[in-house]
């Protein structure tokens, strides 16, 4: 699932307990021509956005600041709204993408490889 056929003004959630790495998401969304961007950086405030904004995408960390909270976030959006379009990232290996798609997140993004995840996830 990529990003490719997202209007560029479309609401998007970043989810992640990081600065840097919410920093370095916005700026490889900001590259592919979106500006309509919110962050959060725990499971509680991800869900709080979400609710409020209803952002047509939404991209989170597996690790928030508690252990794979991430993945409880997936399934929660996913039981509001099993549409909804959510991509995973991670530093950790394959299994926990695998982890993550089996929750309900509909692509995964390796932290390692950002900027060259983002091309790929903007051409699909």
């Amino acid at each position: 699932m990529g990003i490719r056929n997202l209007d560029t003004k479309a609401r998007i959630l970043v989810v992640n307990g990081m600065e840097k790495w919410r920093d370095k998401t916005t700026s490889n969304l900001k590259y592919h021509g979106f500006k309509n961007i919110f962050y959060a950086s725990s499971l509680e405030k991800g869900l709080e956005i979400y609710d409020k904004e209803s952002p047509e995408l939404v991209i989170t960390d597996i690790n928030l600041p508690e252990d794979l909270e991430g993945l409880t976030l997936i399934k929660e959006i996913k039981n509001r709204n099993p549409f909804k379009t959510i991509i995973a990232m991670s530093s950790m290996n394959d299994d926990i993408k695998k982890k993550a798609l089996d929750c309900g997140a509909d692509d995964f993004i390796q932290k390692s490889y950002l900027k060259e995840e983002f091309n790929r996830i903007a051409t699909q």
